[in-house]
């Protein structure tokens, strides 16, 4: 489906970069639907109207899709060597990745810790702010 690049570009071109969705998409995202406001649409809109972000966008989504069988992030194994301390955030009511990716990622990942946001969507940071930008304080001691 996602062969050859000229269907990528059209699947694009009528959702992620066209206008006209930018709302309806980020409300499939949102578990608080009144949250998709004007300004944060118009963010998201901001990137699309750059020469070549339709093409680029589909390119990316043919790896995001997985079809890259050689990104490293494709290798489970190479989580684990990751040294770093990390959160790991996750709405609750994330729909688009569910919260068994979350569960699978933090077996991935031992010094993982995982924060589950209540009542949240796949894009936290618009739902609530302050619970968003308080959790990775909490989850790294830090607060």
């Amino acid at each position: 489906m996602l062969q050859p690049k000229w269907i990528r570009e059209i699947l694009v071109s009528l959702t992620i970069t066209n206008p006209l969705a930018t709302k309806t998409l980020l409300q499939s995202l949102i578990e608080k639907k009144a949250r998709a406001l004007p300004e944060y649409v118009e963010i998201l809109q901001r990137p699309t109207t750059r020469r070549d972000t339709t093409a680029d966008i589909a390119d990316w989504l043919y790896y995001f899709a997985g079809a890259d069988r050689s990104a490293a992030s494709a290798d489970r194994s190479s989580y684990g060597r990751l040294q770093q301390p990390i959160a790991i955030l996750w709405g609750d009511k994330d729909t688009v990745t569910p919260v068994e990716q979350a569960r699978d990622l933090q077996t991935l990942l031992p010094q993982a810790t995982l924060t589950l946001l209540p009542g949240l969507g796949h894009i936290p940071q618009i739902e609530d702010p302050d619970l968003f930008n308080d959790a990775p304080l909490k989850a790294l001691g830090k607060l």
